[in-house]
C-alpha cells in the first residue's frame, strides 16, 4: 500500500511556505512509566506532514505538563534545523513558527515562564523552549485535544478519529487554519479528572 503526500500552496496573499509543527505525548503512570513522544511538522496548511516521529521516551516522566514539555523540546530541536534548511534553499521564515500542544499547562510554563515548587524540575527544559521564544524561533499556541493530530502517534484512537488524522498527516488541513483556543476551567478540571481515572487505572 503506497501512501502519498500532498502539498499546494494556500491562498494568493498565504507565503508559500510557512512551517509549523504540531507536539504531543502520552502520560503512562504504570508500567515502566515511560510514555511517548511525537511531532509533525507541516510546510503550510495544504502540506502533508514533511516529518512525523514518534518514539517512546528514555526516561520516566514524573507528570503529563513533563512529557508534553519534552515532545514540545524534540520538535523545537526538529524545527531549528528544518529553518536553516529552508532559508538556505530560499525559503526563509520570517516568523516565528508556531508549535501547537493540547496541553495548557505546558504552553503556560513555557511561554510565561511562570515557574513554583511543582514545577521547579522542570526548569532547565522550560528554560530551554522559552529562550528560542524570546529569540523569535518560536511561538507556542494551545489547540484541543480533538484538533491535535498527532495524537493518531502518541496513543491508540477508535477508527473514525485516527483515520482522520492520518487523512491530515498525509494531505493537511485543506486551507483550514488551526485555532488557537483559550482553556477553560471546566476544561482544565476535565482534563484533571482524566488524568486521576488513568492513573487508578494504571495502578491497579
Amino acid at each position: 500500500m503506497k501512501a502519498y503526500i500532498s502539498f499546494a500552496k494556500g491562498l494568493d496573499s498565504d507565503p508559500m511556505v510557512e512551517l509549523f509543527g504540531i507536539s504531543d505525548a502520552s502520560y503512562m503512570p504504570g508500567g515502566d512509566s515511560r510514555g511517548q513522544l511525537a511531532y509533525a511538522q507541516f510546510l503550510n496548511l495544504n502540506s502533508g506532514a514533511i516529518e512525523v516521529k514518534s518514539v517512546k521516551d528514555s526516561a520516566v516522566s514524573t507528570s503529563a505538563t513533563d512529557i508534553e514539555l519534552k515532545a514540545i523540546y524534540i520538535l523545537l530541536l526538529a524545527i531549528i534545523w528544518s529553518r536553516g534548511f529552508l532559508s538556505e534553499i530560499g525559503f526563509p521564515q520570517n516568523k516565528p513558527t508556531v508549535i501547537w500542544t493540547d496541553s495548557a499547562s505546558a504552553q503556560i510554563l513555557a511561554s510565561t515562564f511562570q515557574l513554583s515548587s511543582k514545577s521547579q524540575h522542570l526548569v532547565m527544559r522550560i528554560n530551554a523552549i522559552h529562550q528560542e521564544i524570546i529569540n523569535g524561533v518560536i511561538e507556542i499556541k494551545y489547540v484541543d485535544t480533538h484538533g491535535n493530530v498527532v495524537d493518531a502517534l502518541t496513543k491508540a484512537l477508535p477508527v473514525t478519529p485516527f483515520e482522520q488524522h492520518a487523512r491530515t498527516i498525509h494531505h493537511g488541513f485543506r486551507n483550514i487554519p488551526l485555532v488557537a483556543k483559550p482553556v477553560s476551567w471546566h476544561a482544565k478540571h476535565k482534563k484533571m479528572l482524566a488524568a486521576r481515572v488513568r492513573h487508578v487505572a494504571h495502578s491497579n
